[in-house]
């Protein structure tokens, strides 16, 4: 029985270690999905995904705005069934 990657949700995907921390992780046989502010940082992250041959879903919001997590969230468990991870940047 093949086992499904675990799925990580990683805030700050657009730049910086959010971003690098992402890629690695999609590159070590995990589901990924990229917080990102805007389009601008969205961009960034399929960029950098697709320059390292990797997938990773972003997700557009602001950390701040609960309402925005509460949907992020929910996006995620009807897409996946499952958040095994978070990591906050």
């Amino acid at each position: 029985m093949t086992q499904s990657p675990q799925v990580l949700f990683i805030t700050g995907a657009g730049s910086g270690l959010g971003l690098e921390c992402a890629l690695f992780l999609a590159g070590h046989s995990y589901r990924v999905f990229g917080a990102v502010l805007n389009a601008a940082d969205e961009d960034n992250l399929r960029a950098a995904a697709a320059q390292a041959g990797v997938a990773v879903s972003a997700v557009r919001m602001d950390v701040t705005n609960q309402e925005q997590n509460h949907q992020a969230v929910n996006a995620l468990l009807a897409a996946t069934g499952r958040i095994d991870g978070l990591i906050h940047f």
